[in-house]
């Protein structure tokens, strides 16, 4: 489980807890499209979606970064009828 704040927009504070299925065709409970290892012992999941960002239909992807002493989360986005995604955010922590 994570949780982040926002000081000045608290209405969008949030936490999450990820699931892996079993199968390990869902993480988060959306559709995992790749898996990876990465250099370091570090792991990336991608994940798409459909929904809408700022009121339109859009393809969503997360990408996951997970490794022994870091966890990130980036969000990219394709509105329908374009052949790109790009970048909303990125959440990188580390201890």
């Amino acid at each position: 489980m994570w949780y982040f704040g926002y000081t000045d927009e608290s209405s969008h504070d949030s936490g999450q807890t990820l699931e892996l299925k079993f199968d390990g065709k869902r993480f988060d409970d959306e559709s995992v499209v790749s898996r990876k290892m990465l250099p370091q012992r570090r792991v990336e999941v991608v994940t798409q979606s459909r929904g809408k960002d700022n009121d339109r239909p859009a393809t969503m992807r997360h990408v996951y970064r997970i490794g022994d002493d870091e966890f990130s989360l980036q969000l990219l986005v394709r509105y329908d009828g374009t052949n790109q995604f790009f970048e909303r955010h990125i959440y990188r922590w580390k201890r």
